[in-house]
C-alpha cells in the first residue's frame, strides 16, 4: 500500500475510534463515507461516543477483528473514481454493484442491505404487487411519483423511471423532506425512497401517524458493499477483511450494530405524534406547579419560585443531557421548557394575589358549598402537589428512555431506566435537597425515584424488542401504558404510603 501524506483525519484504531495525527500512526487504509448515503441511518460523527453511523462503527469493529487501522473522510460519490486513479483512496462506502470505476475496483462481501419502498396516496387504487411489478403498474397508470434523486434503485426500476420522466410522470427531487410534502400537499400520488431515509422526513414534518393510512409498497433491496481501490489494497487485506466482516455477521455483531444504528430513527419515528410532543409540555408544567406549590406553602420568594419550580422541570433534564452527552442539552437547544417555567410561577403569582385579595369571599362561597370553612381534601395542598409531581415524575419517565435511545446509550436496558430516573426523579430529588438538606425523603423513605427505575426498565424492553420498521403501534400503546403505569403508581405509593426499602 502506497504511503500517505500527513494530516488531522478520523481514525477508526484497533483500539477504538480517535482524532490522531497520522504522524504518529502505522500506515492505515484511507477510505471515503459517501456524502449522499444515509441507507443505514447517521452521519459520520467521530466526537460521538457511539461513533456515529452503523459504517463507522462496523469498521471499527472490522478494524479489531482483522487488527486494520481505518482513517475515514467524507466525499462525494462522483470523486471516488479519480480518487481511486490517483492511489489517494484505498475504499470507499457504502458502495453497491455498478458504482465506481470499471477497473481497479473489487467489492467486499455484502455487509448491509438497503430497502427501497414506494409511498403512495391511501386514496388510489391498491396495486396488486409489490417489487419492479408494483412499479410498472403505478408508471402505466400515470401515477405522479417524486423519486429521491441521486440514487440506483436497481436496472429494471431506473429504467421504469427514466420512461415515466419522459412522459412527465415522474421527478426527482433532493430533499427528502421536500419528497414528503410534495404527497402531503398533493402534487404527487406517490414517492419513491429509501425507507430508512424516508422515516427520517417524516420524522422532520410531524406529524408522522399522517402516514399510516398510506400504501406502503416494498420495491427493491440494494445489498451494501465495501469498495476497495486493487491498486493500492492488496488481495490479502481484503480477504482478511472480508473474512472479519463474515465472522462478525456469523455471532451476530453485525445485526446488533444495525439496530442499534436504526433504533434512534425507529423510536422518533415512531414518537412523531402530536399526543407525544404535549409529554413534555405537561411534564414541564406539572413539575414546575408543584415547586410554586411548596414555595407558597413555605413562603419562598419569588424567585425562589422559580428555582424551586424550574428544578423539578428542567434539573433532571440537564443532569441527564450531560450524562448521556447531548449535544446541545435540552433547555439550550429550545427555550420552551425555561418559557413554560417561567409563565406558570408568573401565572400562580397572580393568582395567588388574586386569591389573598378574595380569601374572604371565598371562605364563604367554599362553606356554602361544602358544609365547611375550608377548601375539600381533593384540593388540599398534599394531594394537589403529589398529584402534580406524579404528572411530571410520569411524563419525564418516558422522555428520559426516549433521550437514551436517541444518544445511543448502550446497553439501553441498563441506560434507559437510569435515564428514565434522572429526568422523573432528578430535578424533584435536587428541588427537595434545596429545601430540607440531607433529610430527603426521596431517598430516605419515599417510593420515588423506583417508579421511574421500573418503568423506564420496562419501556426499555419494549424498545428493544417491539420497535420495528413495520409497525409503529406496539410502541406508541407500551407509551401510553408506561404514562399511565407510572402515574398510577406513584399516586398508589401515596395513598398506601408504601416505603422505600430501607439499607
Amino acid at each position: 500500500m502506497a504511503p500517505r501524506s500527513a494530516g488531522a483525519t478520523c481514525l477508526l484504531q484497533a483500539g477504538g475510534l480517535a482524532w490522531a495525527d497520522e504522524n504518529k500512526r502505522h500506515t492505515v487504509l484511507h477510505g471515503a463515507w459517501l456524502a449522499d448515503s444515509h441507507e443505514l441511518v447517521g452521519r459520520v460523527n467521530a466526537s460521538s461516543p457511539v461513533g456515529g453511523s452503523f459504517d463507522l462503527r462496523l469498521l471499527e469493529a472490522i478494524g479489531q477483528r482483522a487488527r486494520l487501522d481505518f482513517s475515514l473522510q467524507r466525499m462525494d460519490p462522483a470523486d471516488v473514481a479519480a480518487a481511486f486513479a490517483s492511489g489517494r483512496l484505498d475504499f470507499a462506502l457504502p458502495a453497491r454493484r455498478g458504482d465506481g470505476p470499471a477497473e481497479g475496483a473489487q467489492l467486499s462481501h455484502p455487509y448491509g442491505v438497503r430497502n427501497d419502498v414506494l409511498v403512495c396516496n391511501p386514496h388510489l387504487k391498491p396495486l396488486p404487487a409489490e417489487g419492479v411489478a408494483a412499479l410498472k403498474e403505478a408508471v402505466a397508470r400515470d401515477w405522479r411519483i417524486a423519486v429521491s434523486a441521486g440514487k440506483s434503485y436497481g436496472s429494471d426500476p431506473d429504467a421504469l423511471l427514466a420512461e415515466g420522466h419522459d412522459r412527465g410522470h415522474v421527478r426527482w427531487v433532493e430533499s427528502n423532506l421536500d419528497l414528503v410534502e410534495t404527497l402531503l400537499a398533493g402534487e404527487t400520488t406517490c414517492v419513491l425512497a429509501p425507507r430508512l431515509e424516508l422515516m427520517v422526513a417524516l420524522t422532520q414534518r410531524r406529524p408522522g401517524e399522517t402516514f399510516i393510512e398510506h400504501q406502503r409498497i416494498f420495491l427493491s433491496e440494494t445489498r451494501l458493499q465495501i469498495l476497495f481501490n486493487t491498486a493500492t489494497v492488496d488481495a490479502a487485506t481484503i480477504a482478511s477483511i472480508d473474512r472479519a466482516l463474515q465472522e462478525l455477521q456469523a455471532d451476530g455483531t453485525v445485526a446488533e450494530l444495525q439496530r442499534s444504528a436504526v433504533r434512534p430513527t425507529l423510536l422518533a419515528f415512531a414518537v412523531a405524534t402530536v399526543w407525544f410532543s404535549w409529554f413534555d409540555i405537561i411534564g414541564t408544567i406539572a413539575f414546575a406547579l408543584s415547586g410554586v406549590l411548596i414555595a407558597r406553602a413555605e413562603g419562598f420568594s419569588l424567585l425562589g419560585a422559580f428555582v424551586l419550580a424550574a428544578l423539578p422541570a428542567v434539573g433532571g433534564g440537564v443532569l441527564r443531557d450531560l450524562l448521556v452527552g447531548r449535544e446541545p442539552i435540552g433547555i439550550v437547544a429550545s427555550p420552551l421548557p425555561l418559557t413554560l417555567v417561567a409563565a406558570t410561577v408568573a401565572a400562580a403569582y397572580v393568582l395567588y394575589a388574586l386569591h389573598d385579595r378574595l380569601e374572604a369571599p371565598a371562605h364563604k362561597l367554599v362553606a356554602r358549598l361544602f358544609g365547611a370553612g375550608r377548601w375539600p381534601r381533593f384540593l388540599s395542598f398534599h394531594t394537589l402537589l403529589e398529584l402534580t409531581d406524579a404528572i411530571g415524575l410520569a411524563a419525564f419517565t418516558v422522555l428520559g428512555v426516549v433521550i437514551a435511545v436517541r444518544a445511543g446509550a448502550e446497553p439501553l436496558w441498563l441506560w434507559g431506566p437510569l435515564c428514565a430516573a434522572i429526568s422523573g426523579a432528578g430535578g424533584g430529588i435536587l428541588r427537595d435537597i434545596l429545601r430540607v438538606g440531607y433529610n430527603n425523603p426521596a431517598l430516605r423513605t419515599s417510593f420515588y425515584a423506583e417508579v421511574c427505575v421500573v418503568w423506564g426498565f420496562l419501556l426499555s424492553l419494549a424498545v428493544l424488542y417491539l420497535l420495528t420498521e413495520e409497525d409503529a403501534a406496539l410502541l406508541r400503546i407500551s407509551i401510553l401504558v408506561t404514562v399511565l403505569g407510572a402515574l398510577a403508581t406513584r399516586l398508589l405509593v401515596v395513598a398506601f404510603k408504601v416505603r422505600s426499602p430501607r439499607f
